[in-house]
């Protein structure tokens, strides 16, 4: 089963911080985010690009999202990318 990580944020927020993805990689066991009805979210931070393992990132209902990060194409594995609902992209 893959791991999934959920982050412990407000889900009103805008923006999440720059560093958030900046982890060890080969520490980051989860190849799923969940940022689910994150419905204030305007976009993701570029350090989203570090995370090369990444096979999922759910999205859905985040209504502002305005735009992805072109270092989104550093997520070589990703294959699901779910953005249902988000209406400004």
């Amino acid at each position: 089963m893959q791991a999934l990580v959920k982050f412990g944020l407000s889900k009103g927020l805008r923006m999440l911080p720059e560093g958030i993805f900046n982890i060890d990689i080969a520490q980051f066991q989860g190849n799923r985010i969940d940022l689910s009805d994150f419905k204030s979210l305007i976009t993701l931070p570029m350090s989203i690009g570090g995370l090369t393992n990444l096979t999922s990132l759910d999205l859905t209902r985040c209504f502002n999202l305005e735009y992805l990060p072109d270092t989104i194409s550093h997520c070589y594995r990703l294959a699901d990318l779910k953005l249902e609902s988000c209406c400004n992209l």
